[in-house]
This record gives C-alpha cells, sequence and structure tokens, in this order.
C-alpha cells in the first residue's frame, strides 16, 4: 500500500507557483501529484525554518585536517590585511578551485585527469536549510526522514558542491588544486530557501549575487558530471558525513527529476551512480538518513 504525505511548509519567501506572498497565514497549493501547506513565518513553532547549522563552509573541516591551517578561506574569499585582524587565505592559496558557469567546461577538463589517478572523492554541499516537513502516516522512523529529504530537496535548489580528490594513500593531486568548489545559479529573489540558513552561507562568504550572475546551470552540471569518470564507476570511492541530502542533491540533478517516493528505488539509483559510498558517521547507506 502507497502512503501518501503531505509537506507542512515554512518558507522565506514564499514562492511556489506565484510570485508573492500568500496574505493569509495557510495556503494550499497542488504541485503535480504533491501537496504543500505553505505557512507564514509568523504562524509560531511550526512555522520555524531548519538550517543545517554546522556545514557552513565544507571546505574548512577538509582542508584543516590536509594542513592548510587554522585560518581558512571564506566560500569565495580573498586575502585582507586589516589591522589587528589574521590574514584569512583565499580560496585560490588554500587549494580550492573556484567554478563559475564560464570556466566550468575548463575544469572539467582537468578534473577528467585527476580522476584517473586519484579514486577517492570528498564531497560535501550547501543548500539553503530545510523549510518543508512531511505529514502522515509512516512506516518508520526511517521513511520518514526519506519523506523529509524528498520533500526539501524537491523543493529546494542545490547552492554549492564542493569535491576534493585523493589517492589510497590520502594524497591530493600535486598541481595548484586539489578541490573544486562548485558555485550553482540561485536567486534570493526567486528561489526557495529558510532565512537562517541564508544568513549563516552570507556570513561565512557565499557571494548570492555572483551566484544569481554567474552560477553554473544544473543540466550543463550534470553533463559534464556524467561524463567525468567520477559517476557510474565502482572504482571510485565516495567520502562523505552524514550525506543524505548532498546525495539527494546529486541524484536530482544528475536524473533532472524529483526523488523516486519510496525510499528503496531512492537507495537502488544511489547505488547505481554511487557504487562505493562511505559515510564516517553510519556505518551503512541506510543511516545517512536519520543519524
Amino acid at each position: 500500500m502507497k502512503l501518501l504525505h503531505v509537506c507542512d511548509v515554512s518558507i522565506v519567501p514564499v514562492i511556489v507557483e506565484t510570485p508573492t506572498k500568500p496574505d493569509n497565514n495557510h495556503c494550499e497549493v497542488n504541485k503535480g501529484k504533491e501537496k504543500f501547506v505553505l505557512l507564514d513565518k509568523s504562524s509560531g513553532d511550526r512555522g520555524r525554518s531548519l538550517a543545517r547549522a554546522t556545514n557552513v563552509n565544507w571546505a574548512t573541516h577538509l582542508l584543516e585536517k590536509l594542513g592548510c591551517g587554522s585560518a581558512m578561506p571564506t566560500a569565495t574569499g580573498s586575502s585582507s590585511s586589516h589591522s589587528g585582524h589574521t590574514n584569512i587565505p583565499s580560496n585560490e592559496e588554500c587549494g580550492i578551485r573556484d567554478v563559475w558557469g564560464h570556466n566550468l567546461e575548463e575544469e572539467f577538463r582537468t578534473i577528467r585527469q585527476v580522476v584517473q589517478k586519484y579514486h577517492y572523492v570528498a564531497m560535501d554541499t550547501e543548500f539553503p536549510g530545510v523549510v518543508a516537513r512531511p505529514i502522515g502516516e509512516f512506516r518508520s522512523t526511517a521513511d520518514y526522514q526519506y519523506q523529509l529529504l524528498r520533500c526539501n530537496v524537491d523543493l529546494l535548489r542545490i547552492i554549492q558542491l564542493g569535491l576534493t580528490f585523493l589517492d589510497e594513500n590520502g594524497k591530493t593531486p600535486g598541481g595548484s588544486y586539489t578541490t573544486w568548489q562548485f558555485n550553482f545559479k540561485f536567486n534570493l529573489s526567486e528561489d526557495m530557501y529558510a532565512q537562517d540558513s541564508i544568513d549563516l552561507l552570507q556570513n561565512s562568504g557565499i557571494q548570492f549575487k555572483k551566484h544569481e550572475e554567474e552560477g553554473i546551470d544544473p543540466l550543463d552540471f550534470a553533463e559534464l558530471l556524467m561524463t567525468s569518470g567520477i559517476v557510474l564507476m565502482d572504482n571510485i570511492k565516495w567520502l562523505s558525513f552524514h550525506s543524505g541530502y548532498d546525495f539527494g542533491y546529486l541524484l536530482k540533478l544528475l536524473t533532472d527529476q524529483n526523488l523516486p517516493q519510496e525510499e528503496s528505488d531512492f537507495f537502488e539509483l544511489l547505488r547505481i551512480y554511487f557504487p562505493t559510498v562511505y559515510d564516517v558517521k553510519v556505518s551503512n547507506l541506510v543511516g545517512i538518513l536519520y543519524h
């Protein structure tokens, strides 16, 4: 028996099918076969957005372990020398290559060469928080967590994806860059988001105006990723941390479709596109949804 779920949504701004925010606190919207209840931010606890506050600048945590030092760059940062403040190295100085629409193809040409030797890919994403929760009957905690993930990934757009390449000994490529940071199109005036998540990302240095004007088109990225030698390959090992949403957004990019309604179909897709995944927080793939 298929269970139908309704999503309880808190959105700032509320933009689903109309460009304006509803006047009332509750507004039902039918979007395909899904039904969402939109809530104004003033509607108490039910309208409270949930940000993934622990994932500010994904490169910070990884590069600290790679020895780049404690002073880490902003998302698209550059060196600064304000009196009395520690100089913060730029992304380039820490081996991070920022990728935008204009240099996407060029950087994928480099990645296709890198991945021939460096088969371990550490991955993380930035996305605009959590704005919805499913309402209905659920078979298990894992089913609820998957429906929560599906609801939000279907509604939202990825902002940033980071990939770091390593070999089996943990060594990174010897060139100028070890990490590629892909910056996607995102428009604060049109796209859904949780305000506290956006505030956190802006404080981390993400330049949303540049994302709007120079960001990567998701379809262009998906086409190049499919032919990069990174996905659909048994010899590529994906390294992640609590990565349910990360892989959810990647699967949405690669398939250009909403996520499957059933959790089992999601994991089947995951095994096809990413045959080998190591999530350092969990002992099995199902755990990425609810640990």
